[in-house]
């Protein structure tokens, strides 16, 4: 018997890791995952081929089935039609795979844990962080050149992406990049060094960001720049306020971001500052600790130890990808996801570092996002992707929630940002967020923000009242069987092969 443990690292069939299993002489495979989709059916096709050979069919056919039809009837602009075939197609991969994929989700441990509520915060732009982002959203769209090409044709997202997040949480990265060439000396997105698409698409783009991009656009922008000010960024000031509101009321929190720079200059912050309720300096490895790629295993292991068991640690710092998975923080009960991550599993799987056995505190989780940037709409499409794993794999009906050419045209309207005007919120209008913490922030920092928070869990609701009727399952059998039999000619092995050589 072969069994993978966090089997979602088997999501491309090419890769080295996936090729080496497949070679193991076994009459059983196994694969364990909280996050078996991740950010498209087609992961899902693969660990299902490897436990299965077969079962789905070539990836081909299984694209023409099964993954454009539950693409194209997710969002709220997709046609009556298209939205039916994707529920019958979505019920049938689900059916389909019953016998032999077990899904246990939180449900089965919320009644043994304390309450978890996740909040997206809509964060605004100050002045500078608008004149940098519309300058560089502008210059992108202009002159494609100044920051690469993926293919000769197209803008690269991924070095957009790159170049965005030194903006959006604080004006300081960006301006290092552009007076001081931090950008040329190394990685900021921290991405491990593994065999599958997603880690090397991750190093690929902060090495073009660095090696293609033109930043003498900003050199006009930044003249004069004060830093080390948290006040130039809104998203960060709302950090601080989190961790110093979260300390006065006895809690202790996790604070994750996949950019390094964000993490080292969240540390500059955090010591010409108190600890909140003292007259001490934050002082890393004495209040605060911080875990990114770098830490040493037993360093990483003393870390989590002290963590847990000492109340006078308040603040741990985390880079997304090297303390997302497989680490226990019950010592924490808050934390503060700094940036949207094209995976959303990544984000999600840090929100689950507190909220597990042994927590004994209710759970907060916070996700800063730019509004009216492409970090918003990043973290739409995590919605969407997110979405599509709960119909697929748990069988859930997910609410169209964002325009199909919303996803697609991520930087429409970018070019000029219009953000709606600043309010001022009272107690009853945020009371029903039932987190005093959130509310009082809510309502002293109003300008800060775009919208009251919402919560995450809000936008993957199971809609009971749009499951399939018993008929319209029978009826998505027989289309899908009369589908395939007239789009391939040649029989495809659907029975499980479980002698694997």
């Amino acid at each position: 018997v072969v069994v993978c443990d966090e089997g979602h690292k088997i999501k491309n069939a090419a890769s080295k890791i996936s090729k080496a299993l497949k070679q193991i002489r076994t009459r059983r495979r196994v694969i364990l995952t909280g996050t078996p989709l991740q950010n498209n059916l087609l992961e899902y096709w693969c660990m299902v081929d490897f436990v299965r050979p077969n079962f789905l069919g070539h990836q081909n056919e299984f694209k023409t089935m099964f993954d454009k039809p539950i693409k194209n009837g997710q969002c709220v602009d997709s046609t009556p039609d298209d939205i039916q075939v994707m529920k019958e197609r979505a019920f049938v991969l689900h059916d389909t795979m019953k016998y032999f994929v077990q899904r246990r989700s939180h449900d089965v441990v919320k009644e043994t844990l304390p309450p978890k509520r996740e909040f997206i915060i809509l964060c605004r732009f100050t002045h500078i962080q608008k004149e940098l982002m519309e300058a560089f959203i502008g210059t992108a769209i202009d002159n494609p050149d100044i920051i690469g090409r993926m293919d000769g044709k197209r803008i690269s997202i991924l070095t957009l992406f790159a170049n965005c997040t030194k903006i959006w949480n604080h004006p300081d990265i960006f301006y290092k990049v552009v007076r001081e060439g931090i950008a040329s000396q190394g990685q900021d997105l921290e991405e491990a060094l593994s065999d599958d698409n997603e880690a090397r698409n991750g190093i690929e783009m902060n090495k073009i960001a660095n090696r293609m991009t033109d930043y003498s656009f900003a050199a006009p922008i930044v003249e004069g720049y004060r830093r080390e000010l948290i006040e130039n960024s809104y998203k960060t000031m709302l950090l601080f306020e989190i961790i110093r509101e979260s300390i006065e009321v006895g809690d202790r929190l996790l604070v994750f971001s996949q950019s390094l720079l964000t993490l080292d200059l969240i540390e500059i912050f955090l010591e010409s500052r108190d600890v909140p309720l003292t007259a001490r300096r934050w002082r890393k490895d004495e209040n605060y600790y911080r875990l990114d790629g770098s830490t040493p295993a037993k360093r990483r292991d003393l870390y989590i130890k002290q963590f847990n068991e000492s109340e006078k640690v308040k603040l741990f710092l985390i880079s997304t990808r090297a303390g997302g998975l497989g680490i226990n923080l019950t010592g924490a009960n808050r934390i503060v996801v700094m940036d949207a991550n094209w995976n959303p599993c990544h984000d999600s799987q840090a929100a689950c570092r507190i909220y597990r056995y042994g927590q004994q505190k209710p759970c907060f989780i916070y996700r800063l996002v730019c509004d009216n940037s492409l970090e918003r709409k990043i973290s739409n499409k995590q919605v969407c992707k997110q979405g599509m794993a709960k119909r697929v794999v748990d069988g859930h009906v997910i609410e169209g929630v964002f325009a199909w050419n919303e996803i697609q045209a991520l930087l429409q309207n970018l070019r000029s940002i219009a953000e709606p005007p600043v309010k001022t919120y009272t107690e009853n209008q945020v009371s029903h967020l039932n987190d005093p913490l959130l509310e009082r922030i809510c309502c002293d920092f109003g300008f800060a923000i775009t919208a009251i928070p919402r919560e995450y869990d809000s936008l993957l609701e199971d809609r009971k009242d749009q499951v399939l009727t018993d008929g319209e399952k029978r009826n998505a059998f027989v289309a899908f069987e009369d589908r395939k039999r007239n789009m391939f000619s040649q029989p495809i092995p659907t029975s499980p092969q479980t002698d694997f050589h």
